[in-house]
This record gives structure tokens, sequence and C-alpha cells, in this order.
């Protein structure tokens, strides 16, 4: 169906930017460690997931965005209005603690080894924010025509 054909597509690009990810990380931890000083390891893979997984709710809105327009130029820029509004409602301090990019600052704590606690609702509201993007993209997929 077109819906699995989606979903496949979001988990390959997944998968590529966590190889990309994990291969600069390693990199970055490398010369970071010989340049400085050697970071938490644990709390640095860390970093580097939840990174990661700020980078998923943006390809699943760039993945919705794009079966909203049939342009790629349009497609481009809804996803970057969408972009731009969490980036708006996130500059309010109490709305911005549960968006994704609240998970980076918590996972630099956690490589510098001052992790406190977890951000959960910015883990849940992203994994929200994948899942809405996503099921809309299937829904709308399978309703159009080619």
């Amino acid at each position: 169906s077109r819906a699995w054909f989606l979903l496949s597509k979001y988990a390959a690009a997944a998968l590529v930017f966590l190889v990309g990810i994990a291969v600069g990380a390693l990199g970055a931890y490398y010369y970071t460690g010989v340049l400085f000083e050697w970071l938490n390891p644990g709390g640095y893979a860390l970093l580097n997931l939840l990174f990661w997984l700020d980078l998923m709710v943006y390809l699943a809105i760039t993945m919705l965005a794009s079966t909203l327009a049939r342009s790629t130029v349009a497609a481009g820029g809804i996803a970057f209005g969408l972009y731009m509004v969490i980036w708006i409602v996130g500059i309010v301090p109490q709305v911005g603690a549960y968006l994704p990019d609240a998970l980076q600052g918590w996972g630099l704590r956690a490589a510098l080894g001052q992790a406190g606690d977890p951000p959960w609702g910015a883990m849940g509201v992203s994994l929200a924010i994948i899942a809405a993007a996503l099921a809309g993209a299937a829904l709308l997929f399978e309703r159009q025509e080619i």
C-alpha cells in the first residue's frame, strides 16, 4: 500500500541519518577529546541520539509537506513554514521546554556530565509530532491520485 511505501521511505531516511550522525559523532568525539578533554561517552552518545530524534521530527514534517503539495518548491515552503511555527512557539520558555529542540539542550548537559532530569515532555511531544505527521502523510497519500 501507499502508506507502507511512505513509512519505508521514512525508515530508510531515518537509518541514513542515524548512520551519518553516528559516523560524524565518532569523528567529533575523537577530535574533541584530542584537542580539549574527553567527554562522557554515554552522555555524548545520548546527545547524538537526541539530535537524531530532533531531526526525525523535521523529517516527518517534511514528508507531510511533500504529500500536501505537488511541487517540491511548494512542499519546501510548507515544511519551512511548519518549522517556523515550531521555532516561534518555542520562544516561549514554558512551551519551548516541551518542543523537540529542548532535547538537544539536555543532551549537551548529559555530554558534559550535568544531565539533570530527562525532558520526558519534549520526548513525548517529539514522538507525537512524528506519529501525527506520518499518519497525516499516509492518509493524504492514500487518497491522492497518481
